[in-house]
């Protein structure tokens, strides 16, 4: 495909300058695999790439903080209610 060509060289070329180039690659892989459009493509590359942060962070024994812990230092908490 054009389009996905095209991407793949914008991303490489050494002026442009993007926050997460791995990220725009994946988004092209599922562009041209899917067959969807590219914005929807992206989004699904964003979301496995959370998906795939969350795992490693659930399976990492080294990791102290992570969504888990977070949560139940928040849920140990009194609720806030109303504005002070």
């Amino acid at each position: 495909m054009q389009v996905a060509a095209s991407i793949r060289s914008l991303v490489a070329f050494g002026s442009i300058v993007t926050v997460d180039p791995a990220l725009l690659l994946r988004a092209v892989e599922v562009y041209e695999i899917e067959r969807i459009d590219f914005a929807e493509a992206y989004l699904v590359a964003v979301r496995k790439a959370r998906v795939s942060t969350q795992w490693r962070l659930s399976t990492d024994p080294s990791t102290v903080s992570g969504p888990s812990s977070e949560w139940n230092r928040q849920s140990s908490e009194e609720p806030v209610v109303g504005l002070r």
